[in-house]
């Protein structure tokens, strides 16, 4: 049973399809960043792709869930300077992620690099 909700059923959902969109588009954007052969516009590229999985595909699928959430005789309130800096952190952590694995030669290490680094930006 969802408790605490104040949209019921239907926040969820919401937020799993925001997810599930800014995942697909975020994949989409780092095989056009593989295929890419400037520098430049790789990272161009892997920008776009950080902004679609950090910014879209977990940010703001949490903060759609968030907006949801309701407590009994509590006011829940966001504060805009802090909100952005969590937005800017998710991108920014992806973004490096996205860099250490998408940039030079596939390894495995860089793979378990590029992932931990991620993992520990999107939990800060």
């Amino acid at each position: 049973m969802i408790e605490h909700f104040s949209y019921g059923y239907i926040t969820l959902p919401i937020a799993f399809l925001v997810s599930m969109t800014g995942s697909a588009l975020g994949l989409l954007l780092a095989r056009h960043a593989r295929r890419e052969r400037a520098t430049g516009r790789r990272v161009a590229w892997l920008f776009l792709s950080a902004f679609a999985l950090g910014g879209t595909g977990i940010w703001v699928m949490h903060f759609v869930a968030m907006l949801g959430f309701d407590l009994p005789d509590a006011e829940l309130r966001y504060g805009p300077g802090l909100t952005m800096l969590s937005a800017l952190i998710a991108v920014v952590a992806v973004f490096c992620g996205l860099l250490l694995i998408g940039m030079g030669r596939y390894s495995r290490l860089k793979l378990s690099a590029a992932g931990t680094f991620t993992g520990i930006g999107i939990g800060a």
